[in-house]
């Protein structure tokens, strides 16, 4: 439909359209099966009131360093992604030792430095069976509660006391846990 002084045309003015080509009956089929596509695709932004969020935090010692939201694939949350962020630090490593390139990220440099002490980050889940939405209201309201509590992390969103370098989110977890 050509556009009136410039407007884009809205919605209501294609519905308003007749729709009796075999042409249209082709295009309402194109879009049933992207709705049954999107209803497939976990966490898809088509469906933002599904409940796969999780919100997580890393921790040596139940002393937590990064603040983090994840995805399941299952209503019963457990994100893939929290378990994935600890092993991918392994890989990493593997890489960096093979003197392959790195992007290391402050987190990622955190839960290396963890494993090179010895120390096994682990994965704490602080809520599941959220919305998107939900999930990052909540890693909002977790990261600033815990900045306004003087605790380090490692997270850089939200994070107004970012630290300076990795060494200093590891002092500061390894001096709480003795």
């Amino acid at each position: 439909m050509p556009s009136i002084h410039g407007q884009r045309p809205t919605k209501r003015s294609f519905t308003a359209l007749p729709s009796a080509s075999a042409a249209s009956a082709g295009r309402k089929d194109k879009w049933r099966r992207w709705a049954i596509y999107c209803l497939a695709m976990p966490g898809s932004s088509k469906h933002p009131l599904r409940r796969r969020f999780v919100v997580y935090a890393i921790e040596v010692g139940d002393i937590p360093f990064y603040i983090g939201i994840g995805q399941s694939e299952k209503e019963v949350c457990r994100s893939e992604r929290a378990e994935d962020r600890v092993r991918f630090v392994g890989y990493m490593m593997r890489r960096e030792a093979a003197n392959r390139p790195v992007k290391w990220s402050m987190s990622t440099r955190v839960i290396a430095e963890f494993f090179r002490l010895k120390y096994m980050p682990t994965v704490r889940y602080l809520h599941s069976g959220l919305t998107r939405k939900q999930a990052l209201l909540m890693e909002w309201s977790e990261i600033t509660e815990r900045v306004s509590r003087r605790e380090l992390l490692a997270n850089r969103q939200h994070n107004r006391n970012y630290p300076s370098s990795y060494e200093a989110v590891v002092r500061a977890v390894l001096r709480k846990s003795k």
